[in-house]
């Protein structure tokens, strides 16, 4: 049985277009991690083998699961009419916007449509302006978007009509959207090398409607996920997700530019991709992922039942290069910028652990700086500091244009009890400071955030240029809200044994279930407002489980109530769930009504909570 203590210290992965450096160590003997290419499962194969690969274009309902064929063999085409974006048509304007720039949109309302108002919203990055509302009769709006010099990242322009004339736009009633980039053009993957066949591979994941869905935009045809040991001295995992190309006879080799056969074409920076893979016996720690909204979701293997490791994000552009002395000084310059997506994947069962007692396994960390390396947090104990690197050349290809960066880690509240001291992670903001350095040793331009949300601090440093610029974190001189260093006895939540910590902040903490349900005391007689007693009940569930991002409140009625029975509970629920987002408006909520044949539910509110990230 493996204990919850797990290690930290540094990790160094850089993209697998160049080299992954690690310091060679033994792996642990009682571990052993497949060091080639791991296969698709199969009945043979059950485990450290890929089970399954999907992708879901932004903006679309659900996600396409894809089917592995080997190379020479294909789904059986499934011939319909291509499927685009709905209304993407109805709304012209540019799809990439420069930071710092306004963009100009304009939208025409479709002859055979209702002549009611209508209603214009933009979601992501970009301030909209202009003809947001349009009077019933309007068949023409013109609207802006405008952005900030530091923004990057995608958004989405949607158009609503009135059809049934009550005054709101829901769903059902959207005509049109229409989706840009923020970025220079390098940065959001346009101007793409054409497509040709690179190195011979094995197959691919693809889709019987791969080109019906618009998947084939950017020359490609499947995916070839690529996932092993990072090096035959350690146990940890590297992963990459490759753009695929098929002939005539289904043969399939690597998308690669034109340009340059061993480097592979861009993937579609819109397409979230994830993937999941059997584990066997590993635990997971620390991740690193060189891709956007990146999410890890790790479920711990034993002798018996093998483990498994979901991984979602979408790909991000990565300065490419070809040789080590293009990392070096703030005049280097990138062979190629591609959009790519890659993770790196401590393995905590594992001698090559982490030197700080106790944290969870559950940081990770994302970025855009690979190639010229990437760490996780370096932990200076003297300091108290923690000290990250993203690197790549300064310039792209021409030689004029910086290359921008982001780093993005994400400290589960108790790991930064366990370093600082900080007990109220809420106060994370004041109480954490972050600063950029250059190469050079002076301060970096950058937007650098801090914030706090279900569970975990974010840190958010957005904006830099490369090359090697060195982003840390430590205690704010002026805060004084720290727990002082003692001596603590704390039990193991998974072998029950008793370990002494000398000089901690505190003791580590058992994951948290994703899922936890709690019941509420008794309304009284037809009240549906909640008392003192029900308002400490909702406050100790958000005060227990600050991982949850979900809260669901269900009234609970007899077996054959009548209406008022019925909607009384509904009443109830949507107290309960009122309450609790006014103490905590960062999780969504919902309330609704059910029957039980237990009496013992009857006039109270069960509330599940989860954590679906």
């Amino acid at each position: 049985m493996s204990s919850v203590w797990t290690k930290f210290r540094s990790i160094a992965a850089v993209s697998a277009l160049a080299a992954l450096v690690l310091t060679p160590a033994p792996a642990n003997a009682e571990l052993a991690v497949p060091k080639t290419a791991w296969p698709v499962c199969d009945d043979f194969r059950v485990d450290f083998c890929i089970e399954s690969v999907s992708i879901q274009p932004l903006g679309s309902k659900t996600a396409l699961e894809l089917k592995w064929y080997d190379s020479g063999t294909a789904p059986e085409v499934v011939a319909e009419e291509p499927v685009s974006i709905p209304g993407e048509e109805l709304v012209t304007g540019p799809e990439v916007i420069t930071p710092g720039e306004t963009a100009t949109f304009s939208f025409t309302l479709p002859a055979a449509a209702p002549k009611q108002a209508l209603s214009v919203t933009v979601n992501g990055v970009g301030v909209l302006s202009g003809d947001t509302k349009g009077a019933a009769g309007a068949t023409a709006l013109n609207f802006s978007v405008a952005t900030a010099a530091t923004d990057q990242g995608p958004g989405a322009i949607a158009v609503f009509v009135d059809a049934d004339g009550d005054g709101k736009f829901g769903a059902p009633e959207r005509i049109a959207l229409k989706s840009y980039q923020v970025g220079s053009p390098s940065e959001v993957g346009t101007g793409i090398d054409p497509v040709a066949p690179g190195k011979a591979l094995a197959g691919r994941w693809t889709h019987p409607k791969w080109d019906t869905y618009g998947l084939d935009a950017y020359g490609y045809d499947g995916l070839k996920i690529d996932l092993s040991a990072a090096n035959a001295f350690t146990n940890h995992l590297f992963f990459t997700a490759y753009p695929v190309v098929a002939d005539e006879t289904n043969k399939t080799f690597l998308a690669a530019r034109q340009s340059n056969l061993q480097m592979a074409a861009n993937l579609n920076m819109d397409d979230r991709i994830t993937i999941k893979v059997r584990t066997g016996e590993i635990i997971t720690g620390v991740s690193i992922g060189i891709a956007n909204s990146l999410k890890f979701e790790a479920v711990a293997g034993t002798a018996e039942v093998g483990g498994s490791l979901t991984i979602s994000g979408t790909p991000v552009p990565v300065p490419q290069i070809t040789n080590m002395k293009q990392c070096e000084g703030e005049t280097s310059t990138a062979t190629a910028v591609v959009n790519t997506m890659q993770g790196f994947v401590v393995v905590e069962n594992d001698d090559m652990g982490f030197g700080v007692d106790g944290l969870s396994g559950r940081l990770s960390v994302a970025s855009n700086g690979a190639s010229c390396g990437i760490s996780t947090p370096v932990w200076n104990d003297e300091t108290e500091t923690l000290q990250w690197q993203a690197g790549a050349p300064h310039f792209e290809p021409d030689g004029v244009t910086p290359n921008k960066g982001f780093y993005k880690a994400v400290i589960p509240a108790n790991d930064a009890l366990l370093l600082w001291g900080l007990a109220d992670p809420k106060k994370a903001v004041t109480a954490l400071t972050i600063s950029v350095v250059n190469e050079n040793g002076g301060p970096a331009v950058a937007v650098s955030k801090i914030a706090y949300l279900h569970g975990n601090i974010i840190i958010d440093v957005t904006g830099f240029n490369f090359s090697k610029p060195k982003i840390q974190i430590k205690k704010a001189g002026n805060f004084k809200g720290f727990v002082k260093a003692k001596t603590i006895k704390c039990v193991d939540p998974v072998t029950k044994k008793t370990v002494t910590f000398n000089d901690a902040y505190g003791c580590p903490k058992a994951p948290e279930k994703p899922v936890q349900n709690f019941v509420t005391d008794k309304f009284a007689g037809s009240a549906s407002s909640v008392n003192a007693t029900i308002k400490k009940n909702v406050s100790g569930y958000l005060k227990g489980f600050i991982e949850a991002n979900k809260f669901v409140c269900t009234g609970v009625y007899k077996q054959g109530a009548s209406a008022a029975e019925m909607t009384l509970a509904k009443k109830r629920a949507d107290a309960v769930c009122n309450y609790a987002k006014s103490l905590d408006k960062t999780l969504s909520y919902f309330a609704e009504a059910k029957p039980s044949s237990s009496a013992g539910y009857v006039g109270k509110v069960m509330v599940t909570m989860k954590n679906e990230s």
